[in-house]
């Protein structure tokens, strides 16, 4: 460790320091949980906003895209409104942040 330049500073993966390391959907979902349902519980706290206020999620994954759809697990976890315009964009690699930028702009107008 003291070698490869990583130090008590870096921010890695807890399934990549896991000895041996964690492979496979499982861990991957794990990780992107904690990436995306933090972002949005933090971002909901600190706008005072429900989660019952949001009407549009636009969600884009260019790498991993798990069944249900990312979408779908936010929907689910986070009791969004049954009415909310829930768009997954996966698979379309880096240009989909553009298209998932355009569909938020389109949406919103």
């Amino acid at each position: 460790m003291e070698k490869s330049g990583i130090g008590d500073k870096t921010c890695v993966p807890r399934a990549m320091m896991a000895v041996p390391v964690e492979k496979g959907i499982a861990a991957a979902k794990k990780e992107t949980e904690e990436v995306i349902f933090g972002a949005i519980e933090e971002v909901l706290e600190k706008s005072g906003m429900k989660s019952k206020d949001i009407r549009i999620l636009v969600v884009n994954s260019s790498v991993f895209n798990p069944v249900p759809s990312w979408s779908a697990m936010i929907v689910n976890r986070f009791k969004l409104r049954h009415d909310v315009l829930s768009y997954n964009l996966g698979g379309m690699g880096c240009s989909a942040g553009v298209i998932a930028i355009d569909v938020a702009k389109q949406l919103l107008q």
